[in-house]
């Protein structure tokens, strides 16, 4: 391998270089991905306590965000952020899949309450065919995204399930 044996020198004008390096930059800007965050101040949370402080409080909040036929349609994942208070700050629909079930990013979902903020978070996603159980997949999620937002000062606060008619809480059932 041979070094190059003339520095590189720029030659023109510091406007063309100017103008060059910025159009560098956004072509780079275009490239890189980033989780962007768009506040919604909607009306969202009326009606609801200011403070989550029990699973009912989460499938509440839920509900009014997820129509019944939403939830009997296809799963939906979505994660309720919470403040140091427990009060709610967002909620993010991650993933819309089938009948049967979807797919939840561990990284998406802890990169978005980073952006946030928050410190808490409440998993949440629904099984259309009613069946409140927990499937090994649910429990493994659980487990991942509990261990990994650990090391970011978040608490995974609970994994609630919901059904037209139900709900299914990780916490009160001591899986987390």
């Amino acid at each position: 391998m041979r070094y190059k044996e003339k520095p590189e020198i720029i030659i023109g004008y510091i406007g063309t270089i100017k103008k060059d390096l910025e159009a560098y930059v956004t072509k780079l800007n275009n490239r890189i991905p980033e989780i962007k965050i768009r506040i919604n101040r909607g009306k969202i949370f009326d009606g609801v306590t200011d403070k989550i402080s029990r699973a009912e409080d989460c499938a509440a909040v839920l509900r009014k965000y997820l129509t019944k036929n939403e939830i009997q349609t296809q799963e939906i994942g979505c994660i309720l952020y919470l403040n140091r208070q427990n009060a709610p700050i967002g909620i993010y629909v991650h993933s819309k899949g089938s009948l049967t079930g979807t797919i939840m990013d561990p990284v998406l979902i802890l990169g978005t309450g980073l952006k946030l903020g928050c410190s808490g978070i409440v998993l949440c996603h629904n099984h259309p065919s009613g069946n409140l159980t927990p499937s090994k997949a649910d429990e493994d999620l659980t487990h991942k995204i509990n261990n990994a937002a650990k090391y970011m000062d978040i608490s995974l606060l609970d994994h609630i399930i919901l059904t037209k008619d139900g709900y299914y809480s990780f916490a009160e059932n001591g899986i987390i």
